[in-house]
């Protein structure tokens, strides 16, 4: 990949991590990361 690539990485944390960890490996230019924020568990409240 060529280094001047530029980057918007989004996906979710378990599964994009490696991926992410390539391309950084790579030397690709990761401008930003986006995922999705952590779901909230309504255990137990009512």
């Amino acid at each position: 990949m060529p280094n001047s690539l530029r980057i918007v990485f989004m996906g979710t944390p378990d599964f994009a991590v490696a991926s992410l960890h390539r391309l950084l490996g790579a030397g690709c230019q990761v401008v930003a990361v986006v995922t999705a924020p952590t779901a909230l568990l309504d255990v137990g409240c009512s």
